[in-house]
């Protein structure tokens, strides 16, 4: 098989070139939709919910980055390709930093609503706008986690992403998220390219843009 003679990076590196290649795309045919079988094959959870017949390519509504996702008989939802390059089950660790962000989506987004224009407030571009946390989301959680005690069990949205289960954690978090998260909205080379020096501690009087 295809798969069993690509390196990880090698493969991270043909999943990126396709996805971009190809754009947003419904329905893939032919060569990618095989490609992208193999791929989801290689996930944690496939054993459970299996290869889907339909697999696709769309903008997550909150990052607006591209993202694969796949159609099963429960529903539509989005595939981790690193979880497939890496074939491994995430530590409990990566699974909290997982669920804490999918449990403020709804921050972010509306955030971006509240945008009146969606332009990188660094070169001013307006392909490809994201959500940037000015203070690392690393480090909020850090902060957040301080005294703290981590779940050790975690939801599943709609979506079928992991996410906090109803609690006093969850509702601290969002809550000390909503108060000390700032935002700007960058293009997705300046955010993925500058220096994450940058950006102030939890403890600075930065303001939101």
């Amino acid at each position: 098989m295809y798969m069993a003679d690509i390196s990880k990076t090698a493969l991270k590196n043909k999943i990126k070139m396709t996805i971009q290649a190809l754009g947003v795309t419904p329905s893939l045919e032919g060569e990618h939709l095989d490609f992208f079988q193999e791929v989801i094959a290689r996930h944690p959870e496939c054993p459970k919910w299996g290869v889907p017949s339909v697999i696709g390519i769309r903008r997550n509504p909150v990052y607006y980055s591209m993202e694969v996702f796949g159609v099963w008989p429960s529903g539509t939802y989005p595939v981790s390709m690193d979880k497939c390059v890496n074939m491994k089950l995430p530590s409990n660790r990566a699974d909290m930093y997982e669920a804490m962000r999918n449990s403020i989506d709804d921050q972010i987004l509306a955030y971006r609503a509240s945008c009146d224009e969606h332009v990188c407030v660094f070169c001013k571009s307006i392909e490809r706008i994201e959500v940037d946390h000015i203070i690392l989301f690393s480090e909020l959680v850090k902060q957040f986690m301080v005294d703290r005690t981590p779940p050790t069990s975690f939801g599943r949205n709609r979506g079928s992403a992991i996410v906090l289960r109803p609690s006093k954690f969850c509702d601290e978090w969002r809550a000390f998220h909503g108060e000390n998260a700032t935002f700007r909205l960058l293009c997705r080379t300046c955010n993925g390219a500058r220096n994450v020096n940058e950006k102030p501690s939890v403890a600075s009087d930065g303001q939101q843009p």
